[in-house]
């Protein structure tokens, strides 16, 4: 491990705490590849006056598809526009926003910090997330608000294919190139917009995941643009690694097409370094921080490369090269400012520099500015082995619409009358639509109904006291719903309405929360899994895995942001099963905390209903409601006493290791919060599980017993 440039300066510390890899790299001097020396990059904005920056011509020709390619074009971006208000908080404002990028228009959003500008700016580049599903903004959503609460201005992009952006139907086969040119522009586009609050003269970017990638080739591709870069979590620096690593096992059949147009590795092996920003990595010039988790085990840090021709020795760096920080400028106090970071030792790939710029640096256009120098010549280090964003969770998280919130921020939102229930419902409703044949979550959905419910809540005398006002709620479907059938998975149940509502729904619907509809189970709620007669719930995260179960379609609805709260039960871990597949929160409630209904079966007192949330803040409030007491105020725990188990609750039933890391892990999280953590294990009795099998197979027996016609 390599430690880095620190841009905590730059005040992105807070975003990536979590991540313990940190290798600096630092590029000019050696080359990656066998291609020769690599054009100059032209790239302009509309409000570029005089003589345009030269380009030197390429030695070869460039294939169109490859770096080389996209450092000989002249690069254009301007016409940056900001739209609709989505948010505004007492630290920022929230735009949707377009710009214009090589003759393509972008979507995306910004966050523009409240007060007294100019303001440093940083483009974010996101990860992989399928286009189908994604909506604007969806990416990084943690860092896009802390970034604006710190006084930069964040421009999100949504990059070409996503979202309101224009088409490139020839992107995803070359290699995703095109992300590459969208950066370029959205830098172009916020030095061209001359708006006040934009410091065009501090622009840095960063990337996460896939975006790590694009932030590797734009900085090859148009060194001197920013000003200083993070790439965290990233992929491969080859991308051949990334295509064997995620596609290739999933079956994707972009890869065959990927190979039919421009050969395998080995087929054609020219193109492959052609795209590989390990190549051209003498041509950066910025600070660059990769940051990786030493304990990531879902994006490994499996190797780095290493360009040829050059030995790893400890060296000491001093650059005039900006990097955030904070302090003062012109005279203004808690803003942040570029600075010249401090003399640093690192282990890096570097062979000792003569003073002076990097060869060609004074070359290299600086858009206005004056080249910048550097005390060291390097080779960058790059990782060759990472991984993409986990296959999108579909609802993204990002704050730019109703149906990405939380309960609690709607609620809120509703009852200040910033937002109308019928305005948060229908764009639930929207997204249902959307998503629903893909993830399956809801066996039925009540569009007209609950709009109509809505507009109930919004005309309620108590409004402003309605702790879940206009939040739209999934029940699962063996709870009753007045007006809807209960069908609990099974073809065998009567399609009749019911005439009333479950205590639980009753009470949810007290409160001010909107049934959007009722999601799918297994038959009877028996299985683990989410898979019927009546429909299979799929998890967001990756469709091709189980969602768990028996309340898989309420998880489902929930984590891929089709509503944010959501009812289930759990006998034998109906809740919690789709909770941990689902990374969401739940509990399964006490006895007698909850109410189950009176004649509704509870598998002999097994069962108990309890909600599905995305946040602790969330879960606490659905859970109040359904057990009817107010919220209390939440303040610090204290120092708490914990008690940690690695026993298996079944006799002779092992605890597999990643669970028993899991358990290790949270114990620790605990013990570094100060908290009190030993270990204690349960009296299991050596009945629990002929115990829990019979509760279980006599509870499935009891319902359906009444759907036999022989009964």
């Amino acid at each position: 491990m390599v430690d880095g440039v620190t841009l905590d300066r730059m005040r992105l510390r807070g975003t990536a705490c979590a991540a313990a890899g940190l290798l600096l790299a630092l590029a000019t001097g050696c080359t990656g590849g066998a291609e020769g020396s690599a054009p100059e990059t032209s790239v302009t904005s509309a409000r570029a006056t005089g003589e345009s920056p030269r380009r030197t011509p390429s030695p070869t020709p460039a294939d169109p598809v490859s770096l080389r390619a996209l450092m000989q074009r002249e690069h254009t971006g301007s016409g940056l526009r900001l739209g609709a208000v989505l948010d505004r908080t007492s630290a920022y404002t929230r735009y949707a926003v377009t710009y214009e990028a090589n003759g393509l228009t972008i979507s995306g959003i910004m966050n523009i910090p409240q007060g007294e500008g100019p303001f440093p700016a940083l483009v974010l580049a996101h990860g992989h997330i399928d286009p189908d599903v994604y909506f604007s903004g969806q990416g990084m959503p943690r860092e896009q608000d802390r970034l604006a609460r710190s006084g930069y201005v964040v421009l999100h992009t949504d990059y070409r294919n996503h979202a309101r952006s224009d088409k490139d139907p020839d992107n995803d086969v070359n290699l995703r190139l095109g992300y590459t040119e969208d950066v370029i522009g959205a830098a172009l586009a916020l030095r061209d917009s001359g708006r006040p609050e934009i410091d065009s003269d501090r622009i840095g970017l960063f990337g996460r995941s896939m975006g790590g990638g694009v932030v590797y080739n734009t900085l090859v591709v148009a060194p001197g643009l920013f000003d200083a870069a993070v790439a965290y979590a990233p992929v491969s620096a080859r991308p051949q690694e990334n295509i064997d690593h995620f596609q290739r096992p999933d079956g994707d059949p972009l890869v065959t097409e990927i190979e039919d147009r421009h050969g395998t590795p080995e087929e054609n092996p020219a193109f492959w370094r052609g795209v590989s920003p390990l190549t051209h990595a003498d041509r950066m010039t910025e600070p660059l921080l990769i940051q990786h988790g030493t304990a990531d085990d879902t994006c490994p840090r499996a190797g780095h490369a290493r360009p040829p021709r050059c030995s790893r020795r400890r060296a000491r760096t001093s650059s005039s090269a900006p990097s955030p920080a904070r302090g003062t400028r012109s005279g203004r106090s808690g803003r942040p400012r570029w600075t010249s970071p401090k003399p640093s030792s690192s282990a890096i790939c570097a062979e000792p520099a003569a003073a002076g710029p990097p060869p060609s640096a004074s070359a290299r256009p600086r858009h206005g500015r004056r080249p910048r120098r550097t005390a060291f010549t390097g080779c960058t280090v790059l990782p060759t082995y990472s991984s993409v964003s986990p296959p999108s969770p579909l609802r993204g998280a990002a704050v730019t619409t109703w149906a990405a919130r939380t309960a609690a921020e709607i609620s809120a939102a509703v009852r200040d009358k910033r937002v109308t229930p019928r305005e948060v419902v229908a764009e639930h409703l929207a997204r249902i639509e959307r998503l629903d044949a893909r993830v399956g979550a809801f066996r039925a959905v009540r569009a007209d109904a609950a709009l109509a419910e809505a507009d109930e809540v919004a005309a309620r005398g108590d409004f402003a006291e309605l702790p879940l006002a206009g939040v739209p709620v999934a029940v699962k479907d063996n709870l009753a719903v007045r007006g809807e059938s209960r069908r609990v998975g099974s073809a065998a149940t009567p399609d009749t309405p019911a005439a009333r509502d479950h205590v639980t729904v009753a009470r949810l619907r007290a409160a001010g929360a909107v049934v959007v509809g009722l999601t799918n189970v297994p038959e009877l709620c028996v299985f683990g899994t989410t898979d019927g007669v009546l429909g299979i719930a799929r998890n967001p995260w990756d469709p091709s895995r189980s969602v768990g179960g028996s309340s898989g379609g309420s998880a489902a609805a929930v984590a891929a942001g089709m509503v944010p709260i959501a009812l289930g039960n759990d006998g034998m871990g109906s809740l919690r099963i789709p909770a941990a597949n689902c990374g969401l929160v739940t509990i399964k409630p006490g006895q007698g905390v909850v109410p189950t209904g009176e004649g509704d079966s509870t598998w002999f007192g097994m069962s108990e209903n309890g909600p599905l949330a995305t946040t602790v803040e969330d879960a606490r409030l659905m859970f109040s409601v359904l057990a009817g007491v107010e919220p209390g105020p939440v303040s610090a725990p204290g120092v708490l006493r914990v008690a940690v188990s690695l026993r298996s609750p079944l006799a002779g039933v092992a605890i597999s290791r990643p669970y028993a890391a899991a358990a290790r892990d949270a114990a620790g999280l605990l013990m570094r919060a100060g908290h009190q953590v030993r270990r204690a294990d349960p009296p299991y009795p050596l009945s629990l599980a002929t115990t829990s099998l019979a509760h279980w197979t006599a509870g499935t027996a009891a319902d359906a017993r009444p759907l036999d016609p022989g009964c």
